[in-house]
């Protein structure tokens, strides 16, 4: 429920206090300290009766609040803490009490969940809504990810730093997957050029009528993510046998043109190759084979919210899934979930 009173109060000031350091958790802690449940012993210490004048009061009160409900310590000892601190000192104390909640509460809140989704991705995927960026990344690369909740939305997000986003949130080692236009590669669809996904889990960000192309063999994995930037390009110089699907949503064209006739310009030694991609129906979502040369293939429909691909590394071998969720109605769950391989 949301919170009343000076409760409220004091979250909406954490939110919009001016602080020495750490501005950028203002709002996340805020968010955090509307989600989680408080004691009411802690809104009743939270008062500090007429000492220093209003806007003193407002940050020792946020302070108290933080210190007891995300500090696991009494509020009789958040008081004290506080108590002794200046007026002029106090929104540098704050905005250090930020970066503590920071390096000290997400290791504690985030880490079981990113160790479940690192160990047992099926169980925690097929339970937990995501979202996946590549911040400001254009290429495939290694790199570090941000872990965090989003309260608002129930998600947890999966993202690059990014400098115009601060999280609440723990590290990962990851690799991002960049995207393909298929504008590049539409003269020459058999020879996609896919990233080597190196570490233990592989990213893309969502997938807006976009397929994967992916060719996977025990620890070794290669994907590409394809995007139909121009519906002109992928409606253009269909092959006879796709010219009854002209008119179905370009990326479930998309789809099905690389199931016609794409492929990876450096697939994995004996490995698999599989695509998901956008189809037309909901019905086609599921494990299918598709063309003439059988190709394995999963899907998403718009229907069913946002789409996103990982990869996720469990005992030396590569496991690849497939989520689909609403990002307006963060009570709907996980809408679709696809174990897409093995």
């Amino acid at each position: 429920m949301p919170k009343q009173g000076r409760l409220a109060d004091t979250i909406h000031f954490i939110g919009a206090a001016v602080v020495g350091t750490n501005q950028g958790l203002a709002m996340p802690i805020a968010e955090l300290l509307e989600e989680i449940a408080i004691l009411p012993a802690i809104e009743q210490g939270m008062s500090i009766g007429t000492a220093g004048n209003e806007t003193s009061r407002k940050y020792r009160r946020a302070m108290i609040l933080i210190l007891a409900a995300l500090g696991n310590i009494s509020v009789d000892q958040a008081r004290a803490a506080v108590s002794h601190i200046q007026d002029a000192a106090l929104p540098g104390a704050l905005g250090n009490l930020y970066g503590d909640v920071q390096r000290i509460k997400m290791p504690a809140r985030l880490n079981p969940a990113l160790h479940q989704l690192q160990a047992a991705p099926t169980v925690f995927l097929a339970a937990n809504r995501i979202k996946i960026g590549r911040g400001a990344l254009t290429t495939s690369i290694p790199t570090p990810y941000e872990f965090s909740w989003n309260s608002r939305s129930k998600f947890y997000l999966m993202e690059p730093p990014n400098p115009i986003h601060t999280y609440l949130h723990v590290t990962f080692n990851g690799f991002n997957i960049a995207v393909t236009d298929f504008s590049d590669v539409q003269h020459n669809l058999g020879a996609i050029p896919g990233a080597v996904v190196n570490g233990t889990m592989g990213l893309t960000t969502q997938l807006s009528g976009c397929s994967i192309l992916y060719s996977v063999n025990g620890g070794n994995l290669v994907v590409a993510h394809v995007w139909p930037r121009d519906p002109d390009d992928v409606r253009a110089n269909l092959p006879p046998a796709l010219l009854p699907n002209a008119a179905i949503p370009v990326g479930a064209l998309l789809s099905l043109r690389i199931a016609d006739h794409g492929d990876l310009a450096n697939p994995v030694a004996g490995g698999t190759f599989g695509i998901f991609g956008m189809v037309a129906s909901q019905a086609d979502t599921g494990l299918r084979h598709v063309g003439a040369r059988n190709i394995r293939m999963h899907g998403y429909v718009d229907t069913l919210g946002n789409a996103y691909f990982i990869a996720v590394q469990t005992g030396g071998n590569w496991e690849l899934f497939g989520q689909q969720n609403a990002p307006n109605n963060p009570n709907g769950g996980v809408s679709n979930f696809m174990q897409l391989y093995p």
